[in-house]
């Protein structure tokens, strides 16, 4: 489960922002006895990762590796 993983999503979706990269992310879900709810409740909680992502470097943070 994606949001049971070590990975910070929003940190993930923060990094793809300040790159402004944009369009498709694609993962793979394997040895799942039920894939198809997973993948539904995985694309849930990454669509929230994404939209409490912030858009821009903020305060108090202005730059990388000060």
């Amino acid at each position: 489960r994606l949001d049971e993983g070590i990975l910070d999503w929003v940190e993930v979706f923060f990094a793809l922002n300040i790159g402004r990269v944009s369009g498709w992310i694609a993962l793979e879900e394997f040895f799942r006895p039920a894939p198809a709810e997973e993948v539904v409740r995985g694309i849930e909680f990454l669509k929230q990762c994404a939209a409490i992502a912030p858009e821009n470097v903020q305060e108090p943070f202005t730059t990388f590796n000060d």
